[in-house]
């Protein structure tokens, strides 16, 4: 498991590494870094070429940016197979708006779903939150499992800001089962092992 996390890290970094450099040394601003981002990870998936770094960086790979470019083709990609000529305008719609399932089993064995939202601008949500907006509204906040589903069937572990937002909406969350990856069970405080509303105190 820490194996990896390593490998998370070093893809994740190396992509952030890059971004920085084309900001750094070739004042490209923040826009630009994005579309070249977005248009790289549609291209080299649609050449095969991003498919092998996903396996390898998990996380690293598909969360940033570039992550969605990767989706967008992937979704294209298995539009056509299954819908023909009309996959090429419907499947990237598909497979990044509501892409992401994801399920939440509470403490008090009530299940909620949800799935992500993901609109132009960044005006989306997780799947995660949606879920989660839907155990709240039934008036339960404790977590004793979740589970995140991409839209070809993968796992996937909680952006930052999910595990963030599950953490404060009830603190014994903290222990709650969170599978990262097949076979992959982690507690929530495995994944935020330093409270930043700890260190405050």
């Amino acid at each position: 498991m820490l194996l990896d996390y390593i490998k998370v890290f070093i893809v994740g970094g190396l992509i952030c590494v890059i971004a920085q450099i084309m900001m750094d040394y070739f004042k490209m601003q923040t826009p630009y870094v994005m579309v070249t981002y977005v248009s790289l990870g549609a291209i080299l998936t649609f050449l095969g070429i991003y498919e092998p770094i996903v396996k390898f960086g998990a996380s690293g790979a598909t969360v940033p940016i570039i992550g969605f470019g990767y989706s967008l083709a992937k979704g294209v990609m298995k539009g056509i197979e299954t819908d023909g000529f009309l996959g090429i305008f419907t499947g990237g719609v598909i497979a990044t708006a509501g892409g992401v399932a994801a399920a939440i089993l509470t403490t008090s064995g009530n299940l909620y779903r949800g799935v992500c939202i993901d609109t132009a601008c960044s005006m989306g949500v997780c799947a995660e939150h949606s879920a989660a907006s839907a155990m709240i509204t039934n008036g339960e906040s404790e977590i004793e499992k979740l589970v995140a589903i991409n839209w070809d069937g993968s796992v996937i572990p909680p952006c930052g800001r999910c595990r963030e937002f599950i953490m404060q909406i009830n603190d014994k969350n903290k222990n709650a089962e969170i599978m990262v990856k097949e076979d992959i069970v982690v507690k929530l405080k495995e994944l935020l092992p330093y409270d930043w509303r700890e260190s405050a105190n």
